[in-house]
């Protein structure tokens, strides 16, 4: 069965500035819709990026991870960091969504829970707030009308950073910092160095805030800016890439592609199973 990215292909960007308060924390919204296009009876894919993502739900439709075979139709989900790419099937014949993607570190400052408890998984935002009557509340009386709506969620969002008592740590922004400046190719010596941080003390912090590992999380920066660099490409030199992105040898760096994107970088290329708009948030 041929796998489509369609969920991003279909997505746009929905253009209004976070919150000044929260400008640090959320990285852009944007509005995915699902239409009756045949396209979308196909499954679709969700690759790691390094950001957490809150959906909120416009139009009702459960959607299904092909991987756990678990189902969700709570109206507002959040994603975990992803480790591995997975694979998701919407049983709506229409359904539409606002994404909201957050920044590393942002989801621990706005709802204070350790982000390991999220690692690869969706869950409904209910199950970790309780506080929610008044934000649905607002929501219906917006709906349908997305340019209400979004600013519903801004609002609801910069008013759960003020009443927050979690703050990342400047260390782990430093180094979230440097692993972006460097494509993912720091090792985690040279990280640990940087902030002067022992490597126990910057796996918990990563482990706490981010949700996943400092070489994990590298090593999805550097697959994303591996995809980038491939998309630009018109004629693809793969031993080019393993050189100028560190990989040991070609098996090594084709494992990995595949590990974070279902597809070898030269079924991807060929295929034209383009991820470009997802992946902004690595460039």
């Amino acid at each position: 069965m041929q796998y489509i990215r369609s969920v991003i292909r279909y997505s746009k960007l929905f253009l209004q500035t976070p919150h000044i308060s929260i400008r640090h924390l959320v990285h852009q919204y944007r509005v995915i819709t699902f239409t009756d296009d045949p396209v979308f009876l196909q499954p679709w894919v969700i690759s790691p990026t390094g950001y957490n993502s809150l959906a909120v739900l416009i139009s009702p439709a459960i959607v299904t991870d092909l991987n756990t075979k678990d189902r969700f139709s709570a109206r507002i989900r959040f994603s975990g960091q992803n480790s591995k790419v997975k694979y998701f099937k919407s049983t709506g014949g229409f359904n539409s969504e606002i994404l909201i993607d957050l920044k590393p570190g942002a989801a621990y400052e706005l709802f204070g829970i350790p982000l390991y408890h999220f690692k690869d998984s969706w869950v409904e935002l209910d199950d970790f707030i309780s506080d929610t009557r008044d934000l649905y509340s607002r929501l219906d009386e917006s709906y349908p009308d997305v340019k209400k709506m979004v600013p519903v969620i801004d609002k609801w969002l910069a008013q759960r950073y003020a009443a927050s008592n979690k703050k990342c740590r400047k260390e782990l922004i430093h180094v979230m910092e440097l692993i972006k400046t460097s494509r993912g190719q720091m090792d985690v010596i040279q990280l640990q160095r940087a902030v002067g941080m022992s490597r126990v003390s910057l796996q918990e912090l990563f482990r706490r805030e981010v949700g996943l590992s400092p070489k994990l999380y590298s090593r999805i920066i550097r697959a994303n800016n591996v995809y980038n660099a491939i998309n630009k490409m018109t004629h693809l030199d793969w031993m080019e890439i393993v050189h100028d992105f560190r990989f040991f040898d070609q098996a090594h760096f084709i494992k990995d592609f595949k590990h974070f994107f279902g597809r070898t970088p030269n079924q991807l290329h060929k295929e034209g199973f383009y991820f470009s708009q997802y992946l902004e948030n690595a460039k």
